[in-house]
Order: structure tokens, then sequence, then C-alpha cells
């Protein structure tokens, strides 16, 4: 009895992080974007994975993620045509399943983009 016991916790915690954030995909401001390329079109899906985002000529390395409610808010070290910044952004998923982006006094909203996530 003494091992199954013992085992509840290794269980428990592997289910827990097995499974992607909400905020994890490929997401575009209109679903006719998601069909369009990012090397090509500013109108196109960015995604985000745990680790970066990606869009339109700039990338962005996550360095933290913390669950704040009702979301969370990413730091991330980002780069575009040769100039770096540090940003905070706020991402929210609600419950009709888009994507609320909130940083630098901006908001945004983006859909999710059904399939495999887009080439950077």
């Amino acid at each position: 009895m003494g091992k199954v016991i013992a085992l509840w916790p290794t269980l428990i915690a592997s289910s827990v992080w097995a499974s992607e954030p909400p905020y994890v995909g490929s997401w575009a401001s209109q679903m006719e974007y998601c069909k369009n390329d990012s090397n090509w079109t500013f109108d196109s899906p960015i995604n985000i994975t745990r680790k970066a985002v990606d869009g339109h000529e700039w990338h962005c390395d996550i360095t933290s993620v913390v669950a704040s409610s009702p979301g969370w808010t990413a730091t991330m070290s980002c780069a575009s045509e040769g100039d770096e910044e540090r940003r905070t952004v706020r991402w929210r998923v609600s419950a009709d399943g888009r994507l609320h982006e909130f940083a630098d006094g901006e908001s945004r909203s983006y859909v999710r983009c059904e399939g495999a996530l887009h080439a950077r």
C-alpha cells in the first residue's frame, strides 16, 4: 500500500506539467490571417510556445511566465530588425477561446489558428 501512495504525487505532478498552457499556439487577429505565411506579410499569425513568441520580422525569448489572475504575465527579451528590448505582456484566454494581450497601454485580441505552428 505504501508504494501506491508514494506514486500519487509523481502522477499528479507529471499530469499537470504535461499539458500546454492555454496561451500556447498559433494566433491571428482575424481568422483569415491564419493561412498567411509569417515570412511574407504582417497580416500573419504569431506563434507562442513555452519558450518563445514569433511574428513577422520579430522574435521574443520568454524569460519568465507567472500566473496572474485572470491570466499570465510574461517577461520577454525581444529582437526586431536589429533592435532589442525587454517586454512585459499579460495574456488572458477568454471563455470564447480568444487570446487577449495587454502591453504598453494597448490591448490586442487574437483567434486561435487550427493546425501546426507556422514557420517563422
